[in-house]
Order: structure tokens, then C-alpha cells, then sequence
């Protein structure tokens, strides 16, 4: 009896892997009509990450779309992991709300951002549903209440698998400013053993109600352990429930920097990764400043330091020899002196802008990192979206 020979196109295993190598959603769709074995790969990976942003119109036709074809196919709300809604404001109501039953069994991340109080003050229900999803690990809500109990009722019987949490830049507040105290709310307290003990934690200009919130007993998370912290400007010094995690953070990511900023990195005893991050407008003579601040780290705490990550993408001067000069200088006399300085750094990784590519190699900034020897590895990044998150560590 001949042997039947199993068509490759139909082996799971064959599909993912060739799916692998793809990127756009136009691949994979039309990768989902090559045949029946094909159609769920594929879909995977289209509806995997869901980003929900543009012009008013756009971003309302993308969140109607998606409703549609979850309504049509229901399988596809398990295939969601991430959600990423980059404007509130320009989601029709109805539809955001009709969004938050969507049962999303698998979602991972969620990353919701607002510019104005009325918008997440209307869909707090809504929120407070998809971030009581169990799936769920990273929370990122960057949004303005219209009260500080809007904000405080979204994390109501949140899941208890979030491990990141991102705070807003700025929260407006109706009547008096926030202050550090007592929250005036009715949440249940949570006792500290059965808070959620987060991973990562990510601030924008810290301010003291959210010290203070992490302080209440009716905040559900516990800060003192945290593994990654993320702080732009002036938010470097722990306090609080915080301050017990200067003992256990082992990476620290600053930015996006806006100016030259005095900044100290002192507190912290276990540093193994410092990512940094030039914002728009930024003016190299910050350079000087980020690494003052790595040479606050204590003398008896720097041999840990292994990683250095630079992001110079997003910056609105154009990357010139003598700024790389500059960076790859003051790395090399961070190294140099075994006894003052890091014999623990391994890797430098520095992202720049797709079109500087030329200027990476023998001829060009690699030629500004040879005092570096082989001892340290410089490794390029030109595409931003493929950089690993700031609280991966990469060693």
C-alpha cells in the first residue's frame, strides 16, 4: 500500500516557522489563503497586537472593523495579546464600551492614553473591565480623571498578574490639587500580603498623589521589590513605599530627556542595566549630565553595571560624528579604570536613526569605540520598533 506523503504546507510546525520570517498584516492576509491550515497561523499574528491610532475618522473605522470581525469570528478575541489605544477622545463611546465585553481571554498588555478628563472619566467602567481581564501582565494608563476616585476605581479587583505598570505624565484633578495623605475613598484596603508585588514600574513627573497612593491601604500593588524602574526627570529619588526597592532594582531606564538634568543614581546597590533615552529638543550637553549621573552610582555598587542602552531616535538634532565621539568617550572612561571605574560592563547598545546606517562601521562610529577592545560589545539598533522593552534586561 503506497505511503501518503503529508503535503509540507500543511504542517503546523512548517507554517509557523515560514510565518515567521513576516511582518505586515498584508503578508499575512494573504498568507491566510494559501490554504485551510493557514487561516488560524495567520490570524494569529494579525490580531495579535492590536493598535488603535491616527485621524479621528481612521481610528473610529479601526475600532468598528474590529468589532465586526470578532462579532463574525469570535475566535478571534483569543488570538488578542496586546491593546494599544493611542487617543481615547476619538473612540465613539458606544463602541469603546461595546469594546470592554469583548471577552479577551489571552490579552497581555493594555495601553490605553487620553489628553483630556472627559473621555476616561466617561469610561471608567470600561477600563476597570479590561484591566480586571486575569491574562493580563502590563498596564500602561496614561490618561486624566476628572477625579482622583475615577482613577483609584479602575484598579478595583484589577488582575492580580500585573507585573508593569506605567503611571500618567500629568493627571488633572477637579478642586483641590492632590496631596500626600489619606485617600478620601471607600475602596477596600488591601493588606500588604495580598497586594499585587509588581515587577516594573514606570513614572512621568511623579507627583505626590501617586506616592502617596502607592502608600494607601486601598492601593492593590506592592512597590518595594521592583526588578525595573523608568523615571523622566527629576523623579530619581525613591521615597515611600518605594524606597525599599533601591536594594532590589537591578534596571533603570531615564527619559525621555527633555534638557540637561541634575540627576543622581546614588540610592541604587544593584544596577545591572541604565537605559537612556533623548527626547525631542534635547540638547547634547546633556550628554555630560547622564554620565555624571552614572559616576553617582557608589564605588562598592559598579562593578554590577554590565549594560548601557542609548536611544538617540528620538531626538530632533541630527546624530553628527562628534556627538557619537562624545558617547563613545565617555564610555570608554567609564571602563578604563578597572578600580574607579565599571569592570562590569559587557554590552553598549545604541539605537539611532535608520538613515545613519552608513556611518556605522570601520570607517565610521564603530572606529570611535576600538579603545573599548573586545571586552565590550557594541551592538547597533536602526529599528526602533524591534528594541528590546526597557525593563528587559539583556544580559
Amino acid at each position: 500500500m503506497p505511503v501518503r506523503l503529508e503535503n509540507p504546507l500543511e504542517i503546523p510546525e512548517l507554517v509557523d516557522h515560514t510565518l515567521s520570517f513576516l511582518d505586515a498584516n498584508s503578508d499575512f492576509r494573504a498568507c491566510a489563503l494559501v490554504s485551510r491550515t493557514w487561516v488560524y497561523p495567520a490570524q494569529r499574528r494579525i490580531f495579535s497586537d492590536v493598535r488603535i491610532a491616527g485621524n479621528r475618522d481612521f481610528v473610529r473605522l479601526q475600532v468598528k472593523s474590529l468589532l465586526e470581525a470578532v462579532r463574525r469570528s469570535p475566535h478571534l478575541a483569543d488570538f488578542v495579546l496586546s491593546i494599544s489605544v493611542v487617543d481615547l477622545e476619538y473612540i465613539d463611546l458606544v463602541d469603546f464600551r461595546t469594546l470592554g465585553t469583548v471577552p479577551f481571554t489571552s490579552l497581555v498588555s493594555l495601553e490605553i492614553v487620553s489628553h483630556h478628563t472627559e473621555r476616561p472619566t466617561q469610561a471608567v467602567l470600561t477600563i476597570q473591565r479590561l484591566l480586571r481581564i486575569p491574562s493580563l501582565t502590563s498596564a500602561v494608563i496614561l490618561c486624566s480623571f476628572a477625579s482622583r476616585d475615577h482613577f483609584l476605581r479602575i484598579w478595583d479587583e484589577c488582575s492580580r498578574n500585573i507585573r508593569y505598570l506605567s503611571y500618567p505624565a500629568i493627571c488633572y484633578f477637579s478642586g483641590s490639587p492632590p496631596h500626600p495623605g489619606k485617600m478620601d475613598h471607600a475602596l477596600p484596603g488591601y493588606p500588604l500580603e495580598e497586594r499585587i508585588k509588581l515587577e516594573a514600574l514606570a513614572e512621568n513627573n511623579r507627583e505626590a498623589f501617586f506616592d502617596s497612593w502607592l502608600d494607601d491601604p486601598g492601593c492593590p500593588f506592592d512597590a518595594s521589590g521592583l526588578k525595573a524602574y523608568k523615571f523622566q526627570r527629576r523623579s530619581n529619588q525613591l521615597c515611600g513605599a518605594l524606597a525599599d526597592s533601591r536594594h532590589t532594582i537591578e534596571v533603570i531606564s531615564i527619559g525621555p530627556l527633555i534638557e540637561p538634568e541634575i540627576m543622581t543614581l546614588k540610592d541604587f546597590t544593584r544596577l545591572v542595566q541604565l537605559d537612556i533615552t533623548w527626547g525631542p529638543g534635547t540638547h547634547w550637553e546633556g550628554v555630560d549630565f547622564v554620565f555624571n549621573a552614572i559616576r553617582t552610582i557608589e564605588p562598592e555598587h559598579r562593578h554590577s553595571l554590565a549594560v548601557l542602552r542609548f536611544d538617540i531616535t528620538q531626538g530632533s538634532l541630527k546624530l553628527e560624528r562628534w556627538m557619537m565621539a562624545e558617547i563613545a568617550g565617555q564610555i570608554c572612561m567609564l571602563s578604563a579604570d578597572l578600580t574607579d571605574g565599571f569592570p562590569g560592563l559587557r554590552v553598549v547598545e545604541i539605537s539611532i536613526d535608520p538613515e545613519t546606517p552608513a556611518l556605522v562601521g570601520p570607517d565610521g562610529f564603530d572606529s570611535y569605540f576600538e579603545a573599548l577592545g573586545g571586552e565590550i560589545e557594541v551592538q547597533w539598533n536602526f529599528d526602533p520598533s524591534k528594541r528590546e522593552p526597557w525593563y528587559k534586561k539583556l544580559v
